[in-house]
């Protein structure tokens, strides 16, 4: 997977997605909800739990858990 990033927690993923998308980012701003709901499932590609991240209601990205 060209795009693993690996985050210390809920700051780094908003600092990411601050950069990526180039707007200010709070933890207001973002959930990491299991995917699908009520999930998480193991994705057969790669063994991890699935995680959506969303940005102010859109997803944007997916981990393999909960940040805190």
């Amino acid at each position: 997977m060209a795009t693993v990033v690996e985050l210390k927690g809920m700051p780094a993923l908003c600092q990411l997605l601050a950069n990526t998308h180039r707007i200010p980012v709070g933890v207001d701003h973002v959930e990491v909800n299991p995917y699908p709901r009520p999930g998480p499932i193991i994705d057969r590609r790669n063994g991890w739990t699935t995680y959506v991240v969303k940005l102010n209601g859109d997803a944007v990205g997916f981990t393999n858990g909960p940040l805190k």
